[in-house]
């Protein structure tokens, strides 16, 4: 039992240590890494702000490490594309 919970705890520091190397590093493209590319869905002629492309660069990393996490700000601006 003992050896279960400290396994519980290693996965959960590991998880927790992967979201932080998984925030974003800066507040716009001059700070940010941004590894994303623009889907290409989207119509040409419109561009993403830098603070969405660092968004769905975030969302693209939470995916791809398969884990859960919500993007949200308290105005709800510029989440929708």
């Amino acid at each position: 039992q003992h050896t279960a919970k400290a396994m519980d705890e290693k996965m959960m520091d590991d998880i927790l240590a992967d979201l932080k190397k998984s925030q974003p590093d800066g507040v716009d493209l001059s700070t940010a890494t941004v590894k994303v590319k623009l889907p290409f869905l989207m119509n040409p002629q419109y561009q993403l702000r830098e603070y969405q492309l660092i968004g769905m660069d975030w969302l693209n990393t939470m995916y791809t490490k398969d884990l859960n996490g919500i993007l949200a700000d308290e105005m709800g601006l510029g989440k929708t594309v």
